[in-house]
């Protein structure tokens, strides 16, 4: 399979896997572990495709020649990053199914952190979605022969 096809499909269930995080009521608890993990899976993935575009960008920050959308675009991913990294570092913490060996003193406090992070995180992957809509938007085409 084409690198494009694999990158617009991992994509595309990442998606899905993070609209159906958004409720534990539509997965149940178990389910919603184990696509947690599954999407840190596919997110680790997708940041090392994109990871020299991610260090081109970074090391051109300085450049006055940058675009605010590009800075934005910059600071947004490396938001994204930290907070999947909280929404994952929590998310193992406060295991009921999975990882049952855990355990925490504040685990009410962390579940909180967990779902602001993750919360912050759904809200900030559909703004990347939107800034690179042109982009997406291209590589699909050529994925299809348009």
């Amino acid at each position: 399979m084409k690198k494009i096809y694999m990158k617009i499909v991992l994509d595309i269930i990442m998606v899905v896997i993070l609209l159906s995080l958004t409720r534990i009521k539509i997965t149940g608890m178990f389910w919603h572990e184990v696509l947690g993990i599954v999407i840190l899976g596919i997110f680790i993935i997708h940041v090392c495709s994109n990871l020299k575009t991610f260090k081109a960008m970074h090391k051109g920050m300085t450049n006055k020649k940058l675009t605010g959308k590009a800075k934005f675009s910059h600071c947004l991913n490396g938001t994204l990053f930290l907070l999947a990294l909280i929404a994952v570092i929590t998310g193992i913490l406060i295991s009921y199914t999975i990882l049952t060996n855990i355990t925490i003193a504040n685990r009410d406090i962390v579940a909180i952190v967990h779902r602001l992070s993750a919360g912050l995180l759904f809200i900030g992957v559909i703004v990347h979605i939107v800034l690179h809509r042109k982009h997406i938007k291209g590589k699909v085409k050529k994925a299809i022969g348009r």
